[in-house]
């Protein structure tokens, strides 16, 4: 998950705050990995999830 997030760039320094992001990158790589449509790897889906709209509304909403 860290290669898929790019967790050692991120900078959080509030304790709870690192346990809501670790919460949501979870969730989204749950939904990742869930996605059935496109054949390409996470980190793909992740870039085209952030680039269109349509994508990510797939991933979403089925």
């Amino acid at each position: 998950m860290d290669v898929v997030f790019r967790e050692d760039e991120m900078k959080v320094s509030d304790p709870d705050g690192a346990t809501h992001m670790a919460l949501f990158n979870r969730v989204c790589l749950n939904i990742i990995r869930q996605h059935q449509g496109k054949k390409d790897s996470m980190a793909a889906k992740r870039r085209g999830a952030a680039c269109n709209g349509e994508f990510r509304s797939e991933l979403l909403f089925g």
